[in-house]
């Protein structure tokens, strides 16, 4: 899909084949079952077609409330399909028993706790063994003493 993407070989729809569509369609196909949650109301998609047609003297405008109201939420609004994809791999670090329905899946559950728990070094220094790098700095104020006198230097080779 995303070599047809890139190649501009299919038609694009905001709506049902978006950039969170795509990927996630992609990662169905290779076997990993994401949940879906279904689109956002039949009946409002139902009602929005006409409504909007009527509206906006165009039927085209019609069908694209539509598709969007009816559309799955996960092909079509990247962050509910990033947080349905990060919700299901944590329920695999809780339940890595979980049965696997697709290859993909089932890859997944046997290296998940090596792709969480990979250290990556961090280069050109050298962090004392168990402590992970600062996300800001104010959480490095918070790590490094106080007193300047108190922090530990280690030398590098070379």
């Amino acid at each position: 899909m995303l070599n047809h993407f890139y190649r501009q070989d299919f038609h694009y729809r905001h709506a049902s084949t978006n950039c969170a569509g795509i990927n996630v369609e992609t990662l169905r196909t290779l076997g990993w079952n994401i949940p879906r949650l279904g689109g956002e109301s039949p009946l409002k998609a139902a009602l929005a077609l006409p409504y909007m047609a009527l509206k906006e003297v165009s039927l085209a405008s019609g069908q694209s409330a539509y598709d969007y109201l009816k559309t799955e939420r996960t092909e079509l609004l990247p962050f509910v399909a990033f947080n349905t994809i990060a919700d299901d791999l944590l329920k695999r670090v809780a339940a890595p028993g979980r049965a696997a329905g697709g290859t993909l899946e089932a890859q997944l559950g046997e290296d998940l706790e090596a792709l969480l728990f990979v250290r990556i070094p961090q280069f050109p220094s050298s962090p004392a063994f168990g402590h992970d790098p600062v996300l800001s700095l104010r959480e490095y104020q918070q790590r490094a003493p106080a007193n300047h006198a108190d922090w530990k230097i280690v030398p590098l080779a070379g």
